[in-house]
């Protein structure tokens, strides 16, 4: 300012590579009336980890059009002093603001508990939410999700067994910040706790030794989340599926996916037709609950149900 050493005023990080983002805002009204200069400063710090062409900026303006303001009654809330305060079993409706907002809670635990954090927008993707878990340090990340299902579920949701009692810290942002935020960017966030018990879990179809047509099948899965004493439920959160090819030599388990909503029931379809190796092949769940605690179930020895022979490769004999 009027010729004067420049003064850091912004510094973007924690956001996604490769995207065009707008920054937020800056309030230039404390320089009205003086000469300024404006400098965009990339720094590398060393050779690791930069093998790429750093920043692109583009659209610069300047304007007197003020930004949005907010109509959230829980800011400020950017420092550890400012961040609002959680209990277990808790719910808060939030928003993400405009101008780059970052919404932060704390909470007390202790070592040993088991903890699930869970965020829902009030419409679908919008906030698309992430989630952090951070230490009492309020810099360092112990858990962090973007969505619960990647491609099906924008939602974020993170468990994590605390390994110490303390101050604990949730960041929760928009997947593109800086860009978003306004008066229709609401969540919900919940954190829950005093859940120590594992689901309980049953898989109804197919059974081991099955026979599976080729095609459509349907794993159906009985699921629940039992109540121990002292303990409070906190219910199913969702089932993942996994495969197993009869090669139990050179292959691994192989994820199919996830159902996240058992309001019809907890299931999932394969196509058998499209799954290699059927003849001794397994079908592995995990069932969670919102606490973070799971259960798996198997069902094993599973083949086609057409003849054997027909499976096989043609052998030649000399």
């Amino acid at each position: 300012m009027d010729g004067g050493p420049f003064t850091n005023i912004l510094q973007l990080y924690d956001d996604p590579a490769n995207f065009w983002q707008q920054s937020p805002p800056i309030d230039l009204s404390a320089y009205a009336g003086h000469a300024i200069r404006v400098r965009f400063h990339f720094e590398t710090l060393d050779a690791s980890l930069n093998d790429f062409r750093g920043w692109f900026i583009d659209d610069f303006t300047i304007d007197t059009d003020p930004p949005p303001s907010c109509d959230s009654d829980g800011e400020p809330d950017e420092s550890p002093a400012s961040a609002r305060s959680l209990s277990y079993g808790s719910s808060v409706d939030r928003q993400i603001c405009p101008q780059g907002d970052v919404d932060y809670f704390r909470f007390t635990g202790a070592a040993g508990d088991q903890i699930g954090i869970s965020a829902v927008a009030e419409t679908v993707s919008k906030p698309d939410t992430y989630l952090f878990l951070l230490d009492g340090n309020f810099a360092s990340v112990l858990a962090e999700n973007d969505d619960r299902y990647p491609g099906f579920q924008q939602d974020s949701f993170l468990t994590y067994r605390l390994t110490r009692s303390g101050t604990y810290y949730i960041k929760i942002r928009p997947w593109n910040h800086p860009s978003v935020g306004g008066s229709d960017f609401n969540y919900t966030l919940s954190l829950i706790s005093g859940d120590r018990t594992s689901p309980q879990s049953q898989i109804i179809t197919p059974e081991s030794n099955a026979s599976l047509p080729i095609g459509i099948v349907t794993i159906s899965i009985q699921a629940s989340d039992p109540t121990a004493p002292g303990e409070t439920t906190s219910g199913v959160s969702h089932v993942d599926f996994l495969w197993h090819t009869g090669d139990w030599t050179t292959s691994d388990w192989i994820f199919l996916g996830a159902d996240w909503d058992g309001s019809d029931g907890w299931s999932y379809n394969i196509d058998t037709s499209e799954l290699p190796q059927l003849l001794r092949s397994a079908i592995f769940i995990r069932v969670h609950d919102w606490a973070g605690n799971w259960r798996g179930k198997a069902v094993w020895n599973l083949k086609p149900d057409y003849p054997f022979d027909a499976y096989l490769p043609a052998i030649m004999l000399r």
